[in-house]
């Protein structure tokens, strides 16, 4: 038994077995030679003459009391395995919501208040734990004025229906400072006399608002950009071959849906000219084997039939931190500008022509400078000078 007792305290589950097993064997054998000696009359050893039904009974008692050790051993050692796993997953979560930067919180239904807080969570409310704590029938007065109802609708409607609940409000610390948070909870049950608590996480999201905030920004000053400047953009998936983003400039200038445009290149391809089309595809395919910038004009045809020149500047961005590579680009509708350009070719023949048919000069003046900034050969020829002797003197 005190070899037993001794297993037991250092908890060692394989001596206190082979001590069981030892008792319950002694005993079985103590059982046969009491039955043989009675039966048979058979003689016995004189040690085992010596046993009587005493003895019996003691080694009976003894070894129900080590199978009662045992068991209880046994529940030690569960005890021990599940205080440990507790141990480890509390360690866990504490670690995860450091990393997350994740407060929590208990609330207790029947004193309608917090009955613990992190520290953490009570320094996003800007007070210590204690005063937290004490001061948690107030909350509301925390909750900026434009979310409380919002706030206290959220908190009834979880309470009533002992459901789980998510919100986004804004918190005013005592100093003033406004920072957002996102809360989350789950009600514990309340059932079988137990108290009816929730159990609630707090993360500042200040900053990520923040970000958020200047990413629309900047998202509508470049979609303003884009508007004005009439300039349209892409992203292209070189992994999955399709194109994932295209602005609405870009889709106007194509003369479709932005929808439309999304997903395989077939549409896109489609709308440039047979004549341009394999040299763009070339230009495209060399700057994704290359990774290098490129630039290209050529037509398109709108779905309409409209012919439109554009200008196509894009470059490749290689696969990064597990994002697959992409290829981001702009598009300039150059349409009017050629035509511009056109226009202006057309009228320079149509007066060299005439000048050449006819007695017919021009000069351009800039008044600005104060002199000709052109004369033509048939000016010259007219005045009888020269055309630099013009420009030096005009």
């Amino acid at each position: 038994v005190l070899g037993t007792a001794c297993c037991l305290a250092v908890r060692n589950r394989s001596l206190l077995t082979g001590s069981l097993v030892v008792l319950l064997s002694l005993m079985v054998v103590q059982a046969v030679a009491i039955k043989v000696r009675s039966t048979w009359e058979i003689p016995m050893p004189i040690w085992l003459e010596r046993i009587g039904e005493a003895e019996i009974a003691i080694v009976l008692s003894a070894a129900l009391g080590l199978l009662a050790i045992a068991v209880l051993a046994r529940a030690f050692e569960r005890q021990g395995k599940s205080e440990q796993e507790l141990f480890e997953q509390s360690a866990a979560l504490q670690s995860a919501q450091q990393i997350a930067g994740l407060e929590y919180y208990i609330y207790d239904d029947d004193i309608q208040a917090n009955v613990f807080c992190s520290l953490a969570f009570a320094e996003i409310y800007g007070l210590s734990q204690d005063d937290l704590l004490s001061s948690w029938h107030e909350k509301q007065g925390f909750v900026h004025p434009d979310d409380q109802e919002a706030v206290a609708r959220i908190y009834s409607e979880a309470a009533a229906n002992r459901s789980s609940y998510a919100l986004d409000f804004r918190l005013i610390r005592p100093d003033g400072e406004v920072c957002f948070v996102r809360e989350a909870g789950v009600y514990a049950d309340g059932s079988k006399g137990k108290t009816a608590r929730s159990v609630g996480t707090l993360l500042d999201v200040t900053e990520s608002r923040e970000v958020e905030r200047q990413a629309r920004e900047y998202a509508s000053i470049l979609a303003n950009a884009q508007r004005i400047a009439g300039i349209g953009a892409y992203v292209f998936d070189d992994q999955l071959d399709e194109m994932v983003y295209v602005s609405p400039e870009y889709a106007a200038i194509h003369g479709q849906g932005q929808d439309d445009l999304l997903g395989s290149l077939v549409v896109s391809l489609d709308q440039i000219d047979p004549s341009d089309r394999d040299q763009v595809i070339a230009e495209h395919r060399a700057s994704m084997e290359n990774a290098a910038p490129y630039d290209m004009e050529y037509r398109i045809v709108r779905p309409d039939g409209e012919a439109r020149f554009v200008r196509e500047v894009g470059e490749v961005l290689p696969a990064k931190d597990g994002e697959p590579p992409r290829t981001i680009g702009t598009v300039l509708d150059l349409t009017d500008v050629r035509h511009t350009e056109r226009d202006l070719a057309e009228q320079q023949e149509v007066l060299a022509f005439a000048q050449r048919v006819g007695p017919i000069g021009h000069i351009v003046y800039d008044a600005e400078l104060g002199r000709a900034i052109a004369v033509s050969q048939a000016a010259a020829d007219i005045c009888g000078t020269t055309q630099e002797e013009m420009l030096g003197s005009w």
